[in-house]
């Protein structure tokens, strides 16, 4: 059977790591790359017999590409610290290790979960990701706040989800709101990207009407529209931002985004 690691990305993760590493116990690695924790994340990480590597966070992308070639085996679960490996999952990674996966890269569904409300519609409820591929055949591009995994060839599926828990607080959704818009800005000035009066005004509303029309986030109700409006205005501050560090004030041009 080849051999798996586990890579969990955290910063402050004490209320979401223990049931995350619990998920992945059966992995034959826990590698957590951590961006200097303040709070009791690396005692829960050292619970489970983790190992730990830290580095100053750059960006999404940076931070996985920096710690994938480190992992002591070739296959790679990535998992943020507020996922979770369905028993489903687990099981049919092991069955696939076991028997040599013949893709080199594998798309998991994600079910997400937004202040305890499953999510079936609009962009969340049609979640598909590259989380399961080989360490040293592919590799993560920067695409937003968060990083797209980069194939070599078409990748496979693998049944059951990765189970996605957003947000525990207000407090949550906004630290993480000002962290997202500000790591997609600088990725965009990063790439000389312009902000415009079109962007700044028509990205947000195509966005709101994608998700609430096209991709029927009203059949969530309530919570699919606080979502499709929340995501219409993560666009426009993001676009804001960009504006804001070509007129006003740059961003450190010495950081990797």
């Amino acid at each position: 059977m080849k051999k798996i690691t586990a890579l969990i990305p955290t910063f402050n993760e004490e209320d979401n790591l223990r049931d995350c590493l619990a998920s992945v116990a059966w992995a034959d690695e826990i590698l957590v790359v951590d961006s200097f924790s303040t709070d009791n994340t690396l005692d829960i990480a050292r619970q489970f017999g983790a190992r730990i590597i830290q580095r100053e966070y750059g960006s999404h992308a940076s931070q996985r590409n920096w710690a994938i070639p480190q992992a002591e085996n070739k296959w790679i679960l990535l998992l943020d610290a507020d996922e979770r490996v369905s028993p489903e999952l687990k099981e049919n990674i092991q069955t696939l290790l076991n028997n040599n996966p013949d893709n080199q890269a594998y798309i998991i569904s994600r079910k997400n979960y937004f202040f305890g409300h499953e999510i079936n519609h609009g962009s969340w409820g049609h979640d598909r990701i590259v989380r399961f591929f080989h360490r040293d055949r592919n590799r993560i591009e920067e695409c937003g706040h968060h990083g797209d995994v980069i194939l070599n060839q078409k990748p496979g599926v693998i049944a059951g989800d990765i189970i996605h828990i957003t947000y525990r607080s207000l407090d949550d959704y906004f630290r993480k709101f000002q962290m997202y818009t500000t790591e997609g800005a600088k990725v965009l000035y990063s790439k000389n990207k312009k902000s415009s009066i079109i962007k700044l005004v028509f990205s947000p509303v195509w966005r709101f009407i994608h998700m609430y029309i096209i991709r029927l986030g009203f059949l969530d109700g309530l919570p699919g529209l606080m979502i499709c409006v929340l995501s219409a205005f993560y666009v426009f501050t993001k676009y804001f931002k960009l504006w804001y560090y070509h007129n006003i004030s740059a961003p450190d041009k010495n950081k990797k985004y």
